[in-house]
């Protein structure tokens, strides 16, 4: 219901309107991208997200698309990057999906921060598109070691920490009381954490919907994930562990929605 729902289609297509789209995708059409589901008890260590950017440029320079959607911060011109044109970002390699927007909506009630439990980490954005150009550039000066580069690792996401990145966790702003339904956007190239422990006394639950606009990329993907759709298997994405065939009530095609048949590629 909610990955189909108009008025959140009707969101994302304005909010994809803010890129420099022309050529490159279609902003009012979307692509279902069945992501996952976030439960947190109370007390849950488990479950946390440590202060990273989504789409994980651990390798950003290693392939030539890569290298041209970050190709002025490389060249030394940070000030001419634009972290709203996706010219380029379509051909990167990372992602089987290209998301333009991250997002999710909230499924019960999170506490904001609270001044009298510091410890109490809320979801957490540095809203600095820019910052990316900091990350990419930290790792490439005289002090950090060339085998190191601020921690990066191959397939892993590219993480922030107070050793490498005092700056950027300076300007993390915790997010504000969250009630059902609330939902929270976040451009793909700004930090973004969650505690490592849940200190609320409720369940905290979250979907992720990402923003995939109709583009051959995000169309090539959706017949494989409407077949495991299908068969309530695993989207192609995530480990196949097969639990969703069993479900009782799981949806099926009957369950859509003409736009979620649309977004779902049928």
């Amino acid at each position: 219901m909610a990955r189909q729902d108009a008025r959140l289609a009707e969101t994302r297509a304005f909010l994809d309107r803010l890129w420099k789209f022309e050529g490159v995708f279609n902003p009012d059409r979307q692509c279902t991208y069945a992501d996952r589901v976030r439960r947190r008890q109370p007390g849950d260590k488990t479950l946390g997200l440590p202060r990273t950017w989504t789409p994980a440029p651990s390798s950003a320079g290693s392939t030539p698309a890569t290298k041209k959607v970050y190709e002025n911060i490389f060249a030394g011109d940070w000030r001419g990057y634009d972290p709203f044109d996706a010219t380029h970002r379509l051909n990167t390699q990372e992602n089987s999906v290209t998301r333009r927007l991250q997002h999710v909506p909230h499924v019960s009630r999170m506490d904001g921060p609270h001044p009298s439990r510091p410890e109490r980490r809320h979801p957490a954005t540095n809203s600095i598109a820019e910052g990316i150009a900091y990350v990419l550039l930290r790792a490439l000066q005289a002090d950090v070691d060339e085998a190191d580069l601020c921690g990066a690792a191959p397939g892993r996401a590219l993480g922030v920490s107070p050793e490498w990145h005092p700056d950027l966790i300076a300007g993390l702003v915790s997010i504000p009381e969250v009630m059902p339904g609330d939902t929270v956007f976040w451009h793909t190239d700004i930090c973004h954490s969650v505690g490592d422990e849940h200190a609320g006394s409720e369940y905290a639950s979250v979907i992720y919907i990402g923003s995939a606009p109709d583009c051959p990329k995000n169309r090539a993907y959706l017949p494989k994930q409407k077949q495991a759709f299908l068969q309530g298997r695993s989207a192609p994405d995530f480990a196949a562990m097969g639990l969703r065939s069993q479900f009782q009530g799981r949806a099926t095609e009957q369950d859509l929605t003409d736009l979620g048949r649309a977004q779902m590629g049928f």
